[in-house]
């Protein structure tokens, strides 16, 4: 797992200070909402200082969290595909850690996704933590993670769209793919590749079927 030394001890601290209990990720995520403020929002900085220090693959998982989240009348998608793009750019020109602009840090989880997060993400977070660990070492090396970064940055785009029910998918192949960096776990990226054709190919379809009913609908109201 990536442990970035001097800021990432700070975070940690400041994530304890914050309200975050030492322990695993999936545990901190499950008390997320004790650093909530009174209306039940967490400033996204929070969360990440929270993780204490998580590293490249963490900090992409928990910007895929929220992405594949429902948030509707929210703009989640593109506020969390633009940082994820971001990401993707610094681990293209082989940053070893992965920092988010303060405009970023800054933003709200409203408590509805605060909720969401501390409970079934956490949930999920914890089952995957048991059964990851380090194999397949090239997949996941510095050579393969700015190749693999290309995908992200691909996948990040595909989340920034408004393209409705089009976050899911991927999402989860970030959220995939974080995981498979911080465990070192090769097989979860040949995973994550799956999980992102798939996603290219979900994109596709929604994008070709929402323009045809535009069409039709521009049709039937005699405006073709």
């Amino acid at each position: 797992m990536d442990h970035p030394t001097g800021a990432g001890q700070g975070a940690a601290a400041a994530g304890e200070a914050a309200g975050f209990p030492p322990g695993g990720v999936s545990e901190r995520l499950s008390r997320l909402g004790e650093a909530a403020g009174a209306d039940g929002s967490v400033r996204v900085g929070t969360v990440v200082d929270g993780m204490g220090p998580a590293g490249v693959g963490l900090l992409l998982a928990l910007l895929g969290i929220p992405a594949m989240l429902p948030s509707p009348g929210l703009p989640v998608g593109m506020l969390f595909g633009a940082a994820i793009s971001l990401a993707a750019l610094q681990l293209l020109f082989g940053a070893q850690r992965l920092t988010l602009p303060a405009w970023l840090r800054r933003r709200t989880l409203p408590q509805v996704m605060v909720t969401a997060m501390s409970g079934r993400a956490a949930r999920a977070l914890a089952w995957v933590e048991r059964r990851m660990r380090p194999r397949l070492g090239r997949l996941t090396g510095r050579v393969a993670r700015r190749l693999l970064s290309l995908v992200l940055l691909a996948l990040g785009v595909m989340i920034l769209l408004p393209i409705p029910f089009g976050n899911q998918p991927p999402a989860l192949a970030v959220i995939v793919f974080g995981l498979a960096f911080a465990f070192r776990d090769g097989a979860a990226v040949v995973v994550a590749l799956a999980l992102s054709l798939a996603a290219a190919v979900w994109t596709a379809l929604v994008v070709v079927f929402g323009v045809q009913v535009l069409a039709w609908l521009w049709g039937a109201l005699g405006l073709a």
